[in-house]
C-alpha cells in the first residue's frame, strides 16, 4: 500500500472553534480509520463511519464544512444542492477502497441520501460505463465544479485512485440527477479530438510519477498532464506512463467539455522578471542523466 499523498490526510492540528460535534465525531473516527495498523481495526471505524453518517440528520449532513474535517471530503456544490462525503479505507490488499455518500435536494426542498457501492474492479471499460449508486467507479475526490447546460445541471467532479500495484489513475467524473431526480454518474460530455464521446475521462499512469489535474478557475477549464510511455514500444502498458511536459485541458462550452491540446499552463497568468531567473546549480542538477559509478 503506498502512501496518501493527499491533503484530506494530512493530520495538522486544527482549532475546533465551529465545529459541531458531529463534526469533531466524524473526524476523530475517520482518523482512526486512517492510522489504525490492521485491517480489522480500519474495517471496523469503516463501518462506525457509516452508520454515524446514515443516523445523521440530512440538514446536519447538509451543514457540514470541509474546513472542520481532514480526515474526509465533504463538498458542497455551488448550487448547494448537492453535498458530497467521500473518503479512502486503506486495504491490505488493493491500496485503497472508497466510499461515498451524496445528499441532493430537489426544488421542492426534499432531500435524498444515496450510499454507493465501489466496483472499480468488475469493469476495465470505465470510460464508457453509465453508472448509478450501485455500480460506481470509485476514486476519492479532491474538486467540485458545477456547470449548465439548457436542460441539465452537471457536477463535475476531479479524482485519485491508487488502480493497482503498478498504476495510479485520475478521473474527471460527472454526476447528474434527472427531473425526478434519479441518480446518474457517468454523461456522454467529454469531447476529444478524433475519438468517441466519453462518458467520463479516466488518466492511468505509472505509480512512481505524478499526474496534474486541477481546475483552472482563471480560465474556467480543467487543465491535465498530457501522458506518454517512455518509449512508443511501450504504448498502452501504463506502467509506464508519466507526464511528457505537455498540457491538454478542457473547457465547457454549454453543452460538453470540449478537449484542447496543447493548451498553456500559464493562461492568463501576470508574471514579474522573478519568475524567469533561472538557478544554475539547479540547471546544472537537472541536466545530469547518467552519472557513471
Amino acid at each position: 500500500m503506498k502512501p496518501f499523498l493527499f491533503t484530506l490526510t494530512c493530520f495538522l492540528s486544527i482549532s475546533l472553534f465551529g465545529q459541531s460535534p458531529f463534526e469533531i465525531q466524524l473526524d476523530s473516527i475517520g482518523q482512526t480509520l486512517l492510522n489504525a495498523p490492521t485491517q480489522s481495526q480500519r474495517d471496523a471505524a469503516n463501518e462506525r463511519l457509516i452508520r454515524l453518517i446514515e443516523d445523521e440528520a440530512d440538514e446536519s449532513l447538509f451543514g457540514m464544512q470541509q474546513n472542520y474535517i481532514k480526515s474526509i471530503g465533504v463538498f458542497t456544490s455551488a448550487d448547494s444542492l448537492l453535498k458530497v462525503i467521500n473518503w479512502a479505507v486503506p486495504t491490505n490488499e488493493n491500496g485503497y477502497r472508497y466510499e461515498c455518500f451524496l445528499l441532493h435536494k430537489n426544488a421542492k426542498g426534499d432531500y435524498k441520501r444515496y450510499k454507493l457501492t465501489d466496483t472499480k474492479y468488475a469493469s476495465r471499460d470505465f470510460q464508457s460505463i453509465s453508472a448509478t449508486d450501485y455500480n460506481w467507479p470509485g476514486a476519492l475526490y479532491y474538486h467540485l465544479i458545477q456547470t449548465e447546460s439548457k436542460l441539465q445541471t452537471y457536477y463535475t467532479l476531479l479524482g485519485w485512485d491508487e488502480f493497482d500495484q503498478l498504476t495510479n489513475r485520475k478521473v474527471i467524473e460527472v454526476i447528474w440527477f434527472t427531473k425526478s431526480g434519479l441518480l446518474n454518474i457517468g454523461a456522454a460530455v467529454f469531447k476529444p479530438y478524433n475519438d468517441p464521446i466519453k462518458m467520463r475521462h479516466v488518466f492511468q499512469y505509472a505509480d512512481q510519477n505524478r499526474m496534474q489535474l486541477r481546475y483552472d478557475s482563471l480560465n474556467k477549464r480543467i487543465i491535465f498532464d498530457h501522458l506518454s510511455p517512455s518509449s512508443r514500444s511501450l504504448d498502452g502498458l501504463y506502467e509506464y506512463y508519466g507526464p511528457d511536459f505537455t498540457f491538454d485541458a478542457y473547457k465547457w462550452d454549454g453543452n460538453y467539455w470540449v478537449l484542447s491540446e496543447h493548451a498553456d499552463p500559464d493562461l492568463g497568468l501576470e508574471k514579474s522578471k522573478k519568475d524567469f531567473k533561472i538557478n544554475p546549480k539547479i540547471i546544472a542538477k537537472d541536466t545530469v542523466l547518467y552519472n557513471p559509478k
